[in-house]
């Protein structure tokens, strides 16, 4: 180390800044693997302010003419360095409003890195305090720039947990994925990919993450984790660059020679908009360097949310062991029926008896329908009326089977009804920048919306949630459907939005995150204390919703966000994998995540048993073997890979563990080819012994491992400790 660099280190990791603030170093000490290989790439931090209506003034830290003051504290439990500026420097053209002469922004920083003394990482924080007549755009910190790679090929596969569920190979040698949030001035896709909190729609955003982000590093055998640890709805982005810009999304590529060198840099961007007068502090970005691959990361991001008050509520008795559910289309917007009350239970109730799935979930039950955003939500006389709707509820529960029916009323209501005029509703209204209500247009299946891409939904009024009144009156809707004798709602589309109204009780442009979360308390504890077997079920999988609501319809379609999701979250059950017509494979998916079964077969206008019998039959034979062992596969641990042994070309694989530690190894072939396996747990029980199941072949006793078989294509086994 130099005498112009300085040093915080436990047993376990080292960071080093050199006399411009800049991260020269960070060491496993563990592994002895140095992550900034490229330390002439090296980098503090970056501040951006507005220069004009198209302009801005960037900076770095490696372009301050004072240098910093940097100073190491020892704190309880850990080391603390700061790196402090009295001002910024701004080494450019753009007419901002500082002194011309010295180009200095009126601004004190600190940057600020604390390393605990029992753990592996470092948690990068930001306080600035904004004297200047400027603005304050985005501060990006820590910049991890120079990283090299891992392993024999020195090279990463990156990681993400979001709204982009990215699993990425080799992207120093071919490129980073494009997520399409990359900004024009940041270069193009392959070159540059960021991952957002908040994503832009129109001139509104729209949270897309689950209060955080977080990505990792790894290559063989370590990595390194990045996570943003904000309980709160901020605007940041994990920006990741690749050097040189060799790659592009033009068909021809830079000459760039081989021997030219190659890495991926980090910034952490922060976007507090900080005004004139104003100071701010910044949510930490945590960097953790660890053994192993992404499991590592998403234990850390786990804990991270637990210590933030993450819990569970207790879900009514009979969706224990739950197995998932089949929807079931009643009427539709444009008139077309598909099941009638009658009908429901009718298909319900044969269907049930060969898939072992005791849930319907009953999809436009109203007058207007499915998709129809009804504010009368009582039985239709299309459908039967009053009278046969509480029937067919009689005969599904006489049957053992269960109904909740699918929900807009928390948000959504048409405005072409005569209520919305009669009730006034328009003062709720959710209002965008521009003062006018918002309208969603989602693309249905009318002529019209193929021409123009919308259907009903621009007649939808959204509702905003801090709107007290409002609450009310779907608190009153909730006493109807408890009334109808349903088993529970499905409340579709819940995810927050902005509104800038006037008179609800919020700052312009406020999100309704926070509120809807109050309001889904409120349906909690009115559930609660009205009907405690009455289920409620959201469309999201935003994990801290679960301490109110009883499950999710959350369709599980990018495996490798689901299995992070299971991996963290293992108490997380009541979920469902969407099932389509003849698919196999994904009733195999469901056993490898140990989750239930969502069947929506023909566009959900006909039960599994009506439109593939033996699609039906083989459901029906997953979930007795799910159900006979359903403290692994409906209420067991999901660990990936962890503790698996196996030998094959192409195979997905997941080991589950049941309440006594017992463990599972499922075995599932999606490459399209025969594939020859070698299959056991890393560590074997002597107390018990193995069994191989296969659908419709049933258990049988295996001598030792490694288990040998075959899997054709959409096959699936399992080796059993018993």
């Amino acid at each position: 180390m130099s005498a112009r660099e300085t040093t915080i280190s436990n047993e376990s990791l080292s960071l080093t800044v050199d006399e411009m603030g800049r991260l020269v170093s960070l060491k496993n000490l563990e592994t002895g693997t140095e992550f900034i290989t490229h330390a002439q790439a090296a980098e503090g931090w970056r501040i951006v302010a507005p220069a004009g209506r198209y302009r801005l003034a960037i900076t770095h830290a490696s372009e301050q003419k004072d240098a910093p003051t940097i100073a190491v504290e020892q704190s309880e439990g850990g080391r603390r360095l700061t790196i402090s500026y009295e001002r910024i420097w701004f080494d450019n053209d753009n007419k901002l409003r500082i002194n011309q002469e010295n180009r200095y922004l009126d601004v004190r920083a600190k940057f600020v890195l604390t390393m605990p003394d029992d753990a592996s990482e470092v948690s990068a924080t930001i306080e600035l305090d904004n004297r200047s007549e400027c603005a304050v755009d985005e501060v990006e910190f820590p910049v991890l720039a120079g990283m090299g790679g891992l392993g024999e090929k020195k090279d990463f596969t990156l990681f993400e947990y979001g709204s982009y569920a990215v699993k990425c190979e080799d992207i120093i040698e071919n490129g980073l994925p494009n997520t399409g949030e990359e900004s024009d001035h940041y270069g193009r896709a392959v070159q540059t990919c960021m991952f957002p909190t908040m994503r832009l729609v129109g001139a509104e955003g729209h949270h897309t993450t689950d209060r955080g982000v977080w990505q990792d590093l790894y290559g063989e055998e370590e990595g390194i984790y990045f996570g943003y640890h904000c309980p709160e709805m901020t605007r940041f982005a994990a920006k990741f660059e690749h050097f040189p810009k060799e790659h592009t999304n033009w068909p021809s590529q830079h000459d760039t020679p081989p021997d030219h060198p190659r890495y991926i840099s980090y910034w952490g961007l922060h976007m507090p908009r900080l005004q004139p007068g104003e100071q701010w502090s910044s949510p930490p970005v945590v960097v953790m360097p660890h053994r192993g691959r992404w499991h590592a990361g998403a234990e850390r991001f786990s804990a991270y949310y637990r210590s933030v008050g993450y819990g569970i509520c207790k879900s009514p008795s009979w969706m224990e062991n739950f197995t998932g559910w089949t929807i079931l289309l009643g009427n539709t917007y444009i008139g077309e029926i598909y099941h009638d009350y009658k009908s429901c239970a009718d298909e319900m109730i044969k269907d049930a008896e060969v898939t072992g799935l005791k849930t319907v979930f009953y999809y436009g039950h109203t007058k207007l329908g499915a998709e129809g955003a009804d504010f009368d939500w009582g039985p239709a006389d299309e459908l039967g009326g009053d009278e046969g709707f509480r029937k067919m509820v009689v005969r599904l529960h006489a049957a053992g089977l269960r109904i909740i029916l699918l929900d807009h009323l928390h948000r959504y209501v048409n405005s072409e009804i005569p209520e919305f005029t009669d009730l006034n509703l328009a003062k709720y209204q959710v209002v965008e920048r521009n003062g006018l209500p918002v309208r969603p247009r989602w693309w249905k299946e009318t002529g019209l919306s193929c021409l123009y891409r919308e259907g009903p939904t621009p007649a939808w009024a959204e509702m905003c949630p801090y709107c007290e009144e409002w609450q009310d009156i779907y608190l009153d809707h909730l006493d109807q459907m408890i009334e109808l004798g349903v088993d529970g709602l499905e409340l579709d589309c819940f995810s927050p939005t902005f509104c800038h109204a006037k008179g609800h009780g919020h700052e312009p442009g406020a999100c309704t995150e926070g509120r809807q979360l109050e309001l889904l308390k409120r349906i909690r504890g009115h559930v609660e204390e009205r009907q405690p077997e009455f289920a409620i079920i959201l469309e999201t999988d935003r994990v801290f919703t679960r301490q109110y609501a009883d499950g999710w319809l959350y369709r599980l379609v990018s495996e490798e966000k689901d299995k992070a999701l299971r991996f963290m979250f293992p108490e997380v059950h009541n979920l469902v994998a969407m099932i389509g017509n003849y698919a196999y494979d994904r009733v195999n998916y469901t056993l490898q995540l140990g989750v239930g079964i969502d069947v929506q077969v023909s566009g959900i206008r006909a039960t599994a048993l009506r439109a593939c019998p033996e699609l039906a039959e083989y459901i029906g034979e997953v979930n007795r073997f799910k159900l006979k062992h359903a403290d692994i596969f409906l209420g067991g641990t999901f660990r990936d890979v962890l503790g698996a042994a196996v030998q094959a070309e192409d195979l997905q694989y997941s080991v589950l563990l049941g309440e006594d530690g017992r463990k599972a190894l499922v075995l599932r072939n999606n490459s399209g080819e025969p594939q020859e396996i070698e299959a056991g747990f890393e560590e074997a029980r002597e107390d018990k012994r193995l069994v191989l199941w296969r659908p419709f072949a049933g258990e049988k006793a295996v001598a030792s491992q490694p288990v040998k078989l075959t899997l054709q294509n959409h096959e699936v086994a399992a080796i059993l400790q018993v």
